[in-house]
Formats: C-alpha cells, sequence, structure tokens
C-alpha cells in the first residue's frame, strides 16, 4: 500500500471517528438539555406554589399581627433581619417617612439619624451600612413597611414582589357598632329611590379569582422578566419588552374570566399599570393595546 493510499484510509478512519464522537456528544447534549430544562420547569413551579401559598396565608390573615407575622417569615428566606413596620409607627424616622409619601423602594443608611434612635435599638446590632424599605399599599396608601438587612446584598427585586403579594391584604379591623339611638319620628314620604344590585356571591368570588390571577401574572413578569421590566420602565416601552407574557397573560384572562362574563372589570390591565408601570400608563407604551373589551 502506497503512503497516499494508507493517509487516505486514515483520514476516511479520523473523519468516521469524529462523526461518531459529534454524534455521541450531540446526543448527550440534548439529554442533558431536556433535563435542565425539567428541572427549570419543575423549580419554576415550585416557586410559583410557594408564592401562591404565601399569598392565600396573607389574604387569610383574621389579625393585622398575624399578617405582619406571615409577612416577616417571607421576607426571612431573602434576608437576615427582616421586620414589619405599621405606616402610623414610624412616621417620626425620615427614611420610613420618604418610603410612606414616595411609596418606593428606599435604600438607606443604616444610622439612627434616618431611622431613629428608638427603632435602631429595636432592630438591634447592624448587619450592614445599608437597609431597605419596602412599602406595602392598601389602596393607594402605604399601611405598612418591610425592613430588609443583610450582611450581602439582598435580592430587592424578590423582596418587592414581597411587599406587593401582600398588597390589599392587611386584614381591616372590625368596626365597632353605635350604641343603638332613641327611636324618631318617621321622616316624611320621599321619591323611592333604587338601590343599586349587589353582586352576587359568585360574582365576588369571580372577582377574586380575576384579581389574584392577575397580581399573579405580574408578579412573575416582575420576578422572572427583571432585566425587560427595568428596560421598559426607563424606556417607557414595558409593552415592547414584554409582548409575548403580556399577550399569552391577557389571552387567558379572557378567555378564563371575560368569556363567562363580559361585563367583568380588565384586572390585568389595572394591575399592568399600577403595578408594572408603577401608576404611569405611558411607560407601557404607545403599542400597548389597553384594557380588554
Amino acid at each position: 500500500m502506497s503512503l497516499a493510499e494508507s493517509f487516505a484510509d486514515f483520514e476516511v478512519a479520523t473523519r468516521q471517528a469524529f462523526s461518531q464522537t459529534e454524534h455521541a456528544l450531540t446526543s448527550r447534549l440534548a439529554e442533558l438539555s431536556g433535563r435542565l430544562a425539567k428541572e427549570l420547569e419543575r423549580r419554576e413551579r415550585a416557586q410559583t406554589e410557594i408564592w401562591n401559598q404565601l399569598g392565600r396565608r396573607l389574604r387569610m390573615a383574621e389579625t393585622s399581627e398575624e399578617w405582619k407575622s406571615i409577612l416577616e417569615e417571607g421576607g426571612g428566606a431573602f434576608a437576615e433581619r427582616v421586620a414589619l413596620f405599621f405606616a402610623d409607627e414610624v412616621m417620626d424616622a425620615p427614611a420610613f417617612a420618604t418610603a410612606v409619601e414616595s411609596r418606593d423602594t428606599v435604600i438607606t443608611m443604616r444610622s439612627a439619624g434616618e431611622l431613629t434612635e428608638e427603632i435602631a435599638e429595636r432592630l438591634g446590632e447592624a448587619l450592614s451600612p445599608r437597609c431597605y424599605l419596602f412599602p406595602v399599599l392598601r389602596g393607594d396608601t402605604v399601611c405598612a413597611v418591610l425592613y430588609a438587612e443583610d450582611k450581602a446584598k439582598p435580592p430587592r427585586e424578590a423582596l418587592e414582589l414581597l411587599a406587593m403579594l401582600a398588597r390589599d391584604t392587611m386584614p381591616v379591623p372590625p368596626v365597632e357598632e353605635a350604641p343603638p339611638e332613641e327611636a324618631e319620628p318617621a321622616p316624611a314620604p320621599v321619591l323611592i329611590q333604587i338601590a343599586p344590585v349587589a353582586k352576587s356571591y359568585e360574582q365576588q368570588v369571580q372577582e377574586t379569582k380575576a384579581k389574584n390571577f392577575a397580581r399573579r401574572e405580574v408578579a412573575r413578569l416582575i420576578l422572572y422578566e427583571q432585566a425587560s421590566v427595568e428596560t421598559g420602565r426607563q424606556n417607557a416601552s414595558l409593552y415592547v419588552q414584554l409582548k409575548e407574557p403580556i399577550d399569552s397573560g391577557r389571552e387567558r384572562y379572557r378567555q378564563e374570566f371575560l368569556q363567562g362574563a363580559p361585563s367583568l372589570t380588565d384586572y390585568l390591565h389595572e394591575e399592568l399599570v399600577r403595578t408594572l408601570a408603577n401608576n404611569d400608563p405611558s411607560k407601557l407604551g404607545s403599542e400597548y393595546p389597553g384594557a380588554l373589551r
């Protein structure tokens, strides 16, 4: 066999070996990619279920102290020190007052000047020079502020999501009934006024489900699309940045809630404006189609 023929045989054998190796590596990579995708999906489902359970616990809390305990427990998963302060307790502290008035996250120095000596003493020895304050809203008013502090930088997005999840869940104290008054003379007859029809129990349940759906959808966007959310808020292009997940959520909202109740409010649209766009509809961008009809 000539040298040329030997070299040709070697080249063929080498190419076959490379081809077999490439095929084996490709198959192995495909297998590992499939496993990774399933594991990521499993973890996402697990995380979503954790958030759902936490949200249910917050909504079912019967007292403000129980609600506070649940929030502090939830925040403890993300920061070494977490404490919840009701708004009326901390208005003398400059940093807390800023969080209440701005309704936005505040990062401040962990000092008595910013927190007051009483609050600093209550929190104990500082773990870090900085601390984070996350306002929790009830309606359009801050009802409490979640304090977080950690030796390392705590995950701000997760704690903001926790504060958002707690929105409108703080128990309202029962109204004390006024003592009975003496009977008064019957008033003169007046024109009959037709009162608005009260919502049925089924309608109230459906509204609650729709609101919870909207909160979960926006929470997922903030948690899993952090970079796009930040860019969209800065450039007033949230819809363009998040078009696929927003459109997917809108379609599911339409199918699950509006097909059976066309007059139901588009709570997903309201949550997108209020929470995703920080109450500034322009941040969604001109391409955003608006509320579902």
